[in-house]
């Protein structure tokens, strides 16, 4: 339909759906290429007219469906020519957003979604693209490319033109045992959801799983994988699944794991949302039957109940009463200490059900605590694990209430007990209530004393904080003090830091440029040490939104440290690393340092140490184009955790249409 004209006065148009326009957009780059040459450029040739349009548009998503039709108007012969040029350019790559693609395949990918579109090729570049694609799951270092070729291949399935050679790929590779058996459980996976009408296909995928699943000697952690694979390849409720988890519960005692990794085990799969009231049942009576049939200790029954407490809702109830009732047993003898009755009090309370059982242990935790010589830190903690939920045990809260209120009136009490009897009483009573209230005038009071030391002030300051309601006056007066500290002129640099880190730590300085500019002339002082200077560019960098000034002065500051040869390993190192253990760092900083740490630890020392210290970028930070210099020498880093490696993979595959912004 018309929309009105351009500036020259000629028609313009709009199209109903988007599909004609990728249509049309697609017919005229044709048409343009197949028409001779007009007389001003008879140089202008058919292939030069494709490859300048698909270096301005390849790989951009707004141009995908018009590139994948005319690729499809092209026909064989000019298909295959173009896309093997693609593949393999002659002189530099044919698209400016490929670069990397020899990292993040994105070449090989498009060449996949060709054939998946049925976009007819000569079978030779078929066999290339599928020979590369199984390459990549063979030698990726990143699992999720391993798993994006695998679905890949398995998209290829569903096509009438390519089902047999992506099957038999898929096939060579599930039965290669040189590759991972993580890989291959993936492989089977794909190959079974990949198309539900192929039952001779699902029933090899089921095979191949269960024949993983049985290999515990060789790859105990994978063959408890495949089970739980072969779980999920069955219909819901089926004696197939069942049998799975026979099979996984088998896995684990072939195995021999200790109590604990059962535990871990069967708790995994508790959790798992597709885990049905009859297989849950299952496990259930096997690791009851565990318990019971062997000498267990407290906190292996302690393991077992907080493992069956993920079955309790969904039918095995019964499992977890009885485990329950052997740990109320344990911490009812003359023997339990009561670090094992705060404990089992934890532990028995998380489940959301209701059961006498949490009322029988909230009264043995009560006893424990009203007897003669309990002490006062004994209290403070049955306080806390009572209030610790919402549940129906009133009366037990009651209680606890005014044991907290009648010990409060001790006159023995320290200024610590106080505080966390105080901060425990908060936490006891309801939003609103008047135990609340009580408690937190008792820290308004406490804050007014001035015979207090630094260390009680700071105290009791974060007590009234956390025990305020969230911007309400008494919250606000716990802030104040914080700062009112921090501007003192006798403070000392150690108590300086101090503060601020507790301000950081409740998130409120990181859009205070006031704050921060304190922190910023504290790093510029020479009378402090070289230890203090890096703590205090760790607070201000920790501090500072990703993209101020204030984060580039700290970073310049912890460079200088780190290279600093006046400093000790340990200090430089200490430097160095601060931008890996801040989820929001830009990854030029997490590259400079990885570059400024690996002179002190090579190996797989500098392995352990990057494992150790590396902090998952926070999920809410966008990486800007600028940033995938450093992305990419941080991604061809092997000694980073692979984790690290395949969350950069992936934010990079993400970025690929910004490749064009590269120089």
């Amino acid at each position: 339909m018309k929309r009105g004209k351009d500036e020259s006065g000629e028609d313009l148009y709009g199209f109903i759906h988007e599909t004609f326009q990728e249509y049309f957009a697609a017919l005229d780059v044709y048409f343009r290429q197949a028409d001779p040459p007009p007389p001003d450029r008879p140089g202008e040739d058919a292939n030069a007219i494709l490859n300048a349009f698909l270096t301005q548009h390849l790989h951009d998503p707004h141009w995908q469906e018009v590139i994948l039709l005319l690729f499809g108007k092209l026909g064989p012969g000019r298909a295959t020519t173009q896309l093997q040029l693609i593949l393999d350019p002659v002189d530099s790559k044919v698209c400016c957003r490929s670069t990397y693609t020899d990292i993040i395949q994105q070449d090989l990918f498009f060449a996949c979604s060709c054939l998946k579109e049925e976009i007819t090729l000569q079978n030779r570049l078929v066999v290339e693209i599928i020979t590369r694609l199984s390459e990549v799951i063979s030698t990726s270092p990143f699992p999720s490319q391993r798993n994006h070729a695998i679905c890949a291949l398995a998209s290829l399935l569903s096509t009438q033109q390519y089902s047999q050679p992506g099957r038999m790929a898929l096939l060579n590779l599930l039965t290669r045992s040189t590759l991972a058996e993580s890989t291959r459980i993936q492989i089977a996976q794909a190959l079974y959801s990949s198309n539900p009408a192929d039952t001779d296909l699902r029933m090899q995928a089921q095979q191949a799983l269960a024949i993983l699943a049985q290999s515990a000697e060789r790859a105990p952690g994978s063959a408890l994988q495949a089970a739980q694979a072969l779980y999920e390849c069955y219909p819901v409720g089926s004696a197939g699944q069942l049998n799975a988890v026979q099979m996984m519960l088998e896995t684990a005692t072939k195995q021999q794991l200790s109590f604990e990794q059962t535990i871990q085990v069967i708790r995994t799969f508790l959790r798992r949302s597709s885990t049905t009231p009859e297989a849950a049942q299952l496990v259930s009576k096997r690791l009851l039957d565990w318990l019971q049939s062997s000498e267990t200790t407290f906190e292996q029954v302690r393991l077992a109940v907080d493992a069956l407490s993920y079955s309790a809702t969904t039918g095995a109830l019964s499992a977890w009463e009885s485990a329950a009732d052997k740990l109320l047993a344990l911490m009812n003898t003359p023997d339990a200490t009561f670090a094992q009755i705060l404990e089992g009090t934890y532990t028995l309370y998380q489940v959301p059900v209701q059961s006498q059982r949490r009322l029988q242990v909230a009264r043995l935790l009560l006893e424990a605590v009203s007897r003669p010589g309990a002490s006062i830190e004994e209290i403070t903690e049955a306080g806390e694990a009572l209030s610790w939920n919402d549940h129906d045990e009133a009366d037990e809260r009651q209680h606890i209430i005014t044991l907290l209120t009648n010990t409060l009136q001790r006159p023995d009490l320290d200024f610590e007990q106080t505080v966390g009897l105080t901060e425990t009483l908060y936490g006891s009573g309801p939003d609103g209530s008047c135990e609340q209230l009580q408690a937190t005038q008792k820290f308004l009071h406490l804050v007014q004393q001035t015979d207090l030391t630094f260390e009680e002030r700071i105290q009791v300051v974060e007590a009234l904080y956390r025990c305020s309601p969230l911007n309400s006056q008494e919250n606000q007066r716990a802030v104040d003090s914080l700062l009112a500290m921090a501007k003192e002129p006798t403070l000392s640099v150690e108590n300086a830091i101090q503060i601020f880190q507790i301000l950081y730590d409740y998130d409120l300085i990181t859009s205070n440029e006031g704050q921060l500019s304190i922190l910023a002339r504290l790093a510029q002082r020479a009378d402090i040490s070289a230890e203090q200077r890096i703590q205090i560019a760790q607070d201000l960098y920790a501090s500072s939104p990703p993209h101020a000034a204030s984060r580039r002065q700290a970073a310049q500051i912890l460079w200088q440290q780190a290279q600093n040869e006046q400093l000790s390993t340990e200090q430089r190192l200490e430097a160095a690393t601060v931008p890996l253990t801040i989820g929001d760092s830009s990854y030029p900083d997490r590259a400079q340092a990885v570059r400024l740490i690996l002179p002190f630890k090579q190996g797989e020392d500098a392995r352990a140490y990057l494992e150790k210290y590396w902090q998952p970028v926070s999920s809410g930070i966008r990486s800007e184009p600028s940033d995938i210099p450093a992305m990419i020498e941080l991604i061809q880093q092997s000694l980073l955790p692979t984790s690290a490696r395949d969350k950069i993979y992936r934010t990079l595959r993400q970025m690929v249409p910004h490749f064009d912004t590269l120089g």
